[in-house]
């Protein structure tokens, strides 16, 4: 039996599992472990013949990165009265700008 892309061939490995009520089957632990197998990947399946060909792969990207790196660092200035001088210019040009 061929298994994956990558042609791993199994050789006196047979494993079964009886279809459940609703078409499920279990696969064997040593083969997920084998193959690499977790949940949430996808499993790509191909009749060929009378067989089930099913390749597993990685699920795509659903987690959001935001957050990765941490909060940035809290910078304080030391002098409040810099800051408050430097926005007052900046609104003041934007409303020299507007008239």
């Amino acid at each position: 039996m061929i298994l994956a892309s990558n042609l791993i061939v199994c050789k006196r490995e047979t494993m079964s599992a009886r279809v459940n009520p609703r078409g499920q089957i279990t696969l064997d632990r040593a083969a997920r472990e084998r193959l690499g197998v977790r949940a949430g990947m996808i499993a790509i399946q191909q009749v060929v013949g009378r067989q089930l060909v099913v390749t597993f792969v990685p699920a795509p990207q659903d987690r959001s990165a935001a957050g990765i790196l941490g909060r940035p660092p809290r910078v304080v200035p030391a002098d409040w009265s810099e800051v408050r001088e430097a926005s007052e210019r900046a609104v003041a040009d934007e409303v020299e700008v507007r008239a």
